[in-house]
């Protein structure tokens, strides 16, 4: 009898306090358009360009009230771009400079931690902003010209004794696995079912320069490599208190 006292009282506990939870759980998927801004000096003629990937996640939102909420996600995402240039390389005997499209896309374990802001009552609009950390898991590049193709992936440390392979090895040194950035964005919500599904258009700059540079070795007028991304994102949340 003491036990199922017990049993009903811890049960109602749970009960009561989900039944007044400010929190939100659900997730998120959606398409990001990635690029880099930089420039290694003004006779850099490197154009970088868009890639297209895909984007997914956890979330978790606090109500403060009806108006503000903050958000925390844990996303897998990528990062990277395309970049067109003029490659001339006479231990290859190119007779001129061929044209080469470069991409590289690193997969990378996102997390933010943003603001919520929301207005209105049947359909709902919200803005918000705040800041993300990422990590780069691993990543791929891919390599065109006339004058063949080649790709593997891209790893982070030193190449292995009598390396012959496609794979690219990234000295931590010179090269950042890390980034801090803001994102901020906005878009529309409204009930649907035991929860509420959102839209939003999402803009993440970064803050880090992808390179490493000691200072005696940064090329003059370099401008920094940092991550830029445009997300359009679909969520659904659900209130356990409802």
């Amino acid at each position: 009898m003491k036990k199922i006292l017990l049993i009903s009282i811890i049960m109602f506990s749970i009960i009561t306090v989900f039944a007044q939870s400010p929190w939100w759980f659900g997730g998120h998927l959606g398409v990001n358009f990635n690029t880099v801004t930089g420039q290694y000096n003004n006779d850099d003629d490197i154009k970088h360009t868009f890639i297209t990937t895909p984007m997914f996640g956890a979330i978790a939102m606090y109500s403060v009230n009806d108006m503000i909420s903050v958000i925390t996600e844990i996303n897998i995402a990528k990062s990277g771009a395309t970049y067109k240039y003029d490659y001339n390389d006479e231990t290859r005997n190119f007779s001129e400079a061929v044209d080469v499209k470069y991409k590289e896309c690193y997969t990378i374990l996102q997390i933010p931690v943003l603001a919520k802001f929301t207005f209105g009552e049947d359909w709902q609009y919200f803005g918000y902003g705040g800041f993300y950390w990422s990590y780069i898991l691993g990543g791929k590049y891919k390599a065109e010209s006339e004058n063949g193709n080649f790709d593997g992936k891209i790893k982070f440390g030193d190449y292995p004794d009598n390396y012959n392979g496609d794979d690219m090895y990234l000295d931590k040194d010179y090269n950042r696995r890390t980034d801090i950035g803001l994102n901020i964005g906005g878009g529309v919500q409204k009930e649907l079912g035991p929860g509420v599904i959102a839209a939003d258009l999402r803009f993440g700059f970064g803050f880090l320069d992808s390179n490493k540079w000691p200072d005696d070795d940064k090329p003059d007028d370099y401008k920094a490599y940092r991550n830029f991304v445009i997300g359009l994102n679909i969520s659904y949340l659900i209130n356990l208190g409802r």
